[in-house]
């Protein structure tokens, strides 16, 4: 597969969430739950129709976009709208749990997708670098939303969500950049036999 069929192919499986944080990043919030609803009606038709099948990773993200979607709606009423963002970091959290728990890590399938194949099934150390690394996933997010509810609990509302539009997109940012290093981490966990055996 080539490289842009493999980021067509991730594109669309996370298509969901992309275009959910893409409308709330340009300001189209009041638009993100219809855009995000009318993409999976229509990519899951697309794939229903084209026998593609529904893989665990386009499950995971366009249900967690539907679920946020769900979120934004319910919590536009002010006294809820403060803990919007603390919800939304929750169910990520969930999706990752969800995905470590599963027979392969979430994130071993987006790796194998990203390289166009599959990783021999005899690597155990990796598969069980990956899980931990999902794990990891799962935990950055929990934090996040622990964070946010300090600071929604404690600081004035246009200060807690100035803080959050700094620290949200740095550290996630610092995440996915740690993420494009996983062969490097991966080898140098290795030699300490983190993941043998």
């Amino acid at each position: 597969m080539s490289r842009a069929a493999t980021l067509k192919a991730l594109l669309l499986e996370a298509g969901g969430l992309l275009l959910f944080w893409g409308c709330d990043a340009l300001g189209y919030e009041h638009y993100a739950s219809i855009a995000v609803l009318a993409f999976v009606l229509a990519d899951g038709l697309r794939r229903w129709q084209g026998a593609l099948g529904f893989p665990r990773v386009w499950c995971l993200f366009n249900g967690l976009a539907l679920a946020l979607a769900a979120l934004d709606i319910v919590t536009r009423r002010d006294a809820l709208a403060s803990f919007e963002s603390v919800a939304a970091n929750l169910l990520i959290a969930a999706m990752f749990v969800i995905g470590a728990l599963g027979r392969k890590p979430l994130v071993q399938d987006i790796a194998e997708q990203r390289q166009g194949k599959p990783f021999a099934p005899d690597l155990h150390d990796l598969q069980k670098f990956f899980r931990a690394y999902t794990w990891v996933w799962a935990a950055y997010f929990a934090v996040r939303a622990f964070v946010w509810l300090w600071m929604a609990q404690h600081l004035p509302v246009a200060k807690a969500h100035a803080l959050q539009g700094i620290i949200g997109p740095v550290t996630l940012f610092l995440m996915i950049a740690l993420s494009f290093q996983g062969q490097r981490l991966f080898r140098g966990l290795n030699r300490l036999r983190l993941f043998r055996g």
